[in-house]
């Protein structure tokens, strides 16, 4: 052995110190044979290694089977050069067509590929997985078992370090891909199926566009057949639900339209590429990839492509003794806790966004109907989730599938159509998360109250949460959330979980907790300033919708809460332009105070709401999110009728809005020219005001070239002011109101319907005074005649302008004048478009 460490060490240094030139390439190759032979390195300096590969590579070598063996065997590639690194994987991609058998040098450009440092150059990766690449040419090719697993171990690295979006969904590899699962699946080698899925799963993240793959249908055909890899079961064995309906949709027993795959057998070893000798099976392996292969596939599609498939992956009927593999059996029956977890990340995957699809589904069956309507399929599928997810939660014993599992049924709740579906489900879901939460696991009971604040944020009215909430005194949900927060043990998820589930029974059931609206207040006013930040968020959204809610049915106790919380820490987070966030959504509580509770409050009360809003929204050195929700405030007070008098505070406003309007922020400015049309219809209930337009329409003319959101609300601002104007004012502003009155005009014809909604009623006001017939009726009468929709036909025609001209027939352009011939307005707008023109035409007859 030591006359071997000492051959082994004269060869490393020998190449170290040989010139890498093409002269030297045959007596390099001795070399490299000699090391290769020998086997490990011994105690070679791992420098002298690296320059003796670096001369290999230079000097052209082409024994690749020795080289990759020898790198394979005695280097770490991870302390290998950058540069060194780029040049051995180039050297191997560029030979491993030729090696014979490949399998070792595909394993070490793969290891390669992982182990460089941000992943290799995206047009090497694509090179490698291109139609003309080597490994699309092994793969196609009849090659051994063992060369195809190191084929696609390698496709699988390269894949995870793409950039996603970076294959088409006609990719050859994709379609190669698919067609080695389908004989995989048919000749039911383990572990050829299983490396076949892991680059099957790496591609399907990278490929944009999967939905229009022509193989789609079969790549899921293939999937959904390895589902319950491995395992027989009998459907019938399931759990059931401790409750079920006796009415339930009536259908045939169909035949059965897949069987259980029969145990896979593999002449191989049960170890797969790349992992440590292990007893375990590989089907739970597999069966797990087929889920993250689902997942991946799911997570491409968009909603209603993903709709379609629903029908193959979930039960729509009772189970039966023949009935075929869905998810729901993966999650009941499946005996491997990370494949029961992965089968419900997939299931979490088709539920997400299905509401609007979920929409039709009902439960309610008729007397007699020649076809099962889709509307009661759905319900029946709805139904089959409650069955089967309930029993799973409640039997679950790893934590992690149970997350998971509550999880899916929170997604369920927050999507199913519960008005038209029968009573009952709810009730099992709140009766199974009540006895869930009493686990010691914290993400188990932070997924619990996730579910609880799903139930509680239904917005359609149901008896089934009342009745929950009203069934205990004080309610359940209500005690146990409070005692968290008061927990001095409690967890930060935990607190900040159950403050949102507060604000959601605040939100849509303040009604049946308004009762202990007094303790539930001095909770969190005693506890705002000691929770930490990021849970002192979640107290100010909850503050402000309880505000809300207060203000709207309670307004002699919101006058006491108000004034609690500016005398006590809102203000201290008021003044904390420091701590951004909390600060700007500390505004945002104190834009909830409504008109008749801020007249109630004392008047030390009053100048702090006030002055607090206006110092932030002047200074341009805090941050952008709270000067604009200072500015926000600002909007809703000064449409307050108790400070429509108040000449000085609206004077101040005035000044600060229009410094903001000009602000380079964008969302300073969106803020502040909401609140110019508020403030300015105020000001037109204020003649006495009338010096503030000139410089409010500057403004307005230099604003409404901004983006559209500003000027829309400055169109707005700009209809107020027009209305009200006098003939004096005008003289002083008439460049202005001119600007003003062409991008009126250009509005009503174009741009969104928000804006020509705005630009319609601008018009209208103008067309109340007189000195702006000229520059906008015809231009008003040419959109009525013209709009497609009635919404912007409203403000036009909601009065009889003051028009002094000549005539409707002045008024009208060519394209108006010839509606008789084939230009007529749609039929639904013809009275609204008579109306306004009969009223043209009798003012100037007037």
């Amino acid at each position: 052995t030591v006359a071997m460490d000492v051959a082994i060490n004269c060869c490393w240094s020998e190449l170290a110190a040989m010139q890498p030139v093409a002269g030297n390439r045959q007596q390099a190759s001795l070399l490299l044979q000699t090391i290769s032979s020998c086997g490990s390195v011994g105690n070679v300096k791992p420098e002298v290694v690296e320059e003796g590969l670096s001369t290999l590579l230079l000097c052209g070598v082409d024994d690749v089977l020795s080289l990759s063996s020898v790198v394979s065997r005695n280097c770490d590639l991870a302390e290998l050069s950058q540069s060194l690194q780029d040049s051995l994987l180039h050297y191997l991609l560029a030979h491993v067509a030729s090696a014979e058998p490949p399998t070792e040098p595909l394993y070490l450009s793969a290891d390669l590929i992982s182990s460089v440092q941000g992943g290799p150059p995206q047009k090497v990766l694509e090179e490698l997985l291109g139609p003309a690449g080597p490994l699309l040419s092994i793969l196609s090719s009849p090659a051994s078992e063992d060369v195809q697993r190191a084929c696609l171990r390698c496709v699988a690295v390269c894949g995870s370090a793409l950039r996603p979006g970076s294959l088409a969904p006609d990719h050859a590899l994709l379609q190669e891909l698919v067609r080695l699962l389908a004989r995989a699946c048919r000749d039911l080698h383990c572990k050829l199926l299983l490396s076949v899925l892991r680059a099957l799963r790496s591609v399907l993240v990278r490929t944009e566009g999967l939905g229009t793959c022509p193989l789609l249908p079969s790549l899921l055909t293939c999937l959904k057949g390895q589902l319950l890899c491995g395992l027989a079961w009998d459907a019938t064995a399931l759990p059931s639900p401790a409750e079920t309906p006796k009415s339930r949709v009536a259908r045939k027993p169909r035949p059965p339209r897949q069987t259980v795959p029969p145990a896979m057998t593999s002449s191989d070893s049960e170890v797969s590429e790349g992992e440590a000798p292990s007893l375990a099976p590989p089907q739970p392996r597999i069966r797990q990839a087929v889920h993250s292969c689902l997942q991946a596939v799911f997570e491409s599609l968009d909603k209603q492509t993903v709709v379609k498939y629903w029908l193959s992956f979930l039960p729509d009927g009772p189970r039966l003794p023949h009935s075929p593999p869905s998810l729901l059996t993966c999650v009941l029956k499946d005996p491997a806790p990370k494949c029961r977890r992965a089968a419900a990340c997939v299931l979490l995957c088709l539920l997400e966004g299905s509401k609007p699809y979920l929409a039709p589904a009902h439960d309610k069956v008729a007397a007699a109907q020649p076809f099962t309507p889709y509307s009661l399929v759905l319900g029946a599928v709805v139904h089959e989730l409650h069955s089967s997810l309930l029993p799973a939660v409640a039997m679950e014993t790893n934590a992690g599938v149970r997350v998971q599992l509550i999880k899916c049924l929170a997604a369920l709740v927050a999507n199913a159509p519960y008005h038209q579906l029968k009573a009952g489900h709810l009730s099992q879901i709140t009766c199974t998360l009540q006895e869930a939460s009493a686990t010691r696991d914290t993400d188990v009971h932070v997924a619990c109250l996730t579910c609880v604040g799903a139930v509680l944020s239904i917005s359609t009215p149901l008896k089934e949460p009342t009745q929950w909430l009203q069934s205990h005194q004080p309610p359940w949900v209500l005690q146990h959330c409070t005692s968290l927060l008061q927990s001095p043990g409690s967890q930060s998820p935990l607190q900040t979980e159950a403050l949102q589930v507060l604000t959601a029974l605040i939100k849509f059931h303040f009604t049946t907790v308004w009762f202990w609206w007094n303790e539930i207040m001095d909770l969190y006013l005693n506890h705002l300033s000691t929770f930490p930040s990021h849970t002192q968020l979640h107290v100010l959204k909850f503050l402000e919708e309880f505000s809300r809610s207060l203000s709207a049915t309670l307004e002699a106790k919101a006058v006491v809460v108000w004034q609690r919380l500016l005398e006590g820490p809102l203000a201290a987070l008021l003044r904390d332009s420091c701590a951004h966030t909390l600060c700007a959504q500390a505004f945002g509580v104190l834009s909830t105070v409504g008109a008749k509770v801020f007249q109630a409050l004392p008047s030390h009360c009053q100048v702090l709401a006030l002055s607090l809003p206006l110092s932030f929204s002047r200074d341009s050195s805090v941050h952008r999110s709270v000067r604009a929700s200072a500015v926000r405030v600002l909007g809703v007070f000064v449409s307050f009728s108790c400070l429509a008098e108040d000449s000085s505070f609206l004077v101040d406003c005035h000044s600060v809005l229009l410094q903001c309007v000009a602000c380079s922020c964008q969302q300073v400015c969106l803020q502040a020219s909401w609140a110019l049309g508020n403030l300015t219809e105020t000001l037109s209930l204020s003649p006495l005001l009338s010096p503030l337009y000139p410089p409010l329409l500057e403004a307005v003319a230099a604003g409404l070239r901004e983006k559209e959101k500003v000027g829309c609300n400055l169109v707005r601002a700009s209809g107020n002011i027009l209305r009200t104007i006098t003939e004096e004012v005008l003289r002083t502003c008439v460049s202005s109101v001119e600007k003003i009155c062409v991008h009126l005009c250009k509005s009503t014809s174009s741009g969104s319907m928000k804006l020509r909604w705005n630009a319609c009623y601008a018009c209208h006001g103008a067309l109340s005074n007189a000195a702006f017939v000229s520059s906008c009726a015809s231009s008003v009468v040419s959109q009525v005649l013209s709009a497609p929709s009635t919404r912007c036909l409203i403000g036009p025609a909601a009065g009889r302008p003051l028009l002094s001209c000549g005539g409707v027939q002045e008024l009208q352009g060519p394209h108006q004048r010839s509606a008789g011939r084939g230009h007529s307005p749609p039929l639904h707008t013809r009275p609204v478009c008579a109306s306004v023109v009969c009223s043209v035409q009798g003012s100037a007859a007037q």
